[in-house]
């Protein structure tokens, strides 16, 4: 039978782990409490909308009008003046991170959380 003798080192190792532990978990539910918003970014333009509140905007690009719906807490494009449409087809945005882009009218969307920091920013 093997005997583990527990000494104070150990107990002080054990609660600074814990400690870390539960602050990690606090951190995430505070960034998980941010809201997230909608960029919109067009003509070196950047435009900022809650995705929390039902909205339609009309966006300028390089050929002409994209339309964006905020719904539901999702954002996607209604139209844009491009020859093939992939930015509609495309589908619904809603998470952190994601995004969706009519490349030939030059409007980019994507959804970040309201007190994050952006990476970097091309244009």
């Amino acid at each position: 039978m093997i005997r583990i003798k527990i000494k104070p080192v150990d107990i002080i190792i054990f609660l600074i782990f814990a400690a870390v532990t539960i602050l990690s978990f606090l951190a995430v539910k505070k960034d998980s409490a941010s809201k997230p918003m909608l960029i919109i970014t067009a003509e070196k333009t950047n435009y900022i909308y809650p995705l929390d509140k039902d909205a339609t905007y009309k966006v300028e690009g390089l050929l002409g009008t994209s339309i964006i719906q905020v719904k539901d807490g999702q954002a996607f494009f209604v139209d844009s003046p491009c020859p093939n449409k992939n930015c509609v087809n495309a589908g619904h945005i809603s998470g952190n991170g994601q995004w969706n882009a009519c490349l030939p009218n030059s409007v980019f969307i994507h959804i970040q959380q309201e007190d994050s920091e952006i990476d970097a920013s091309a244009f």
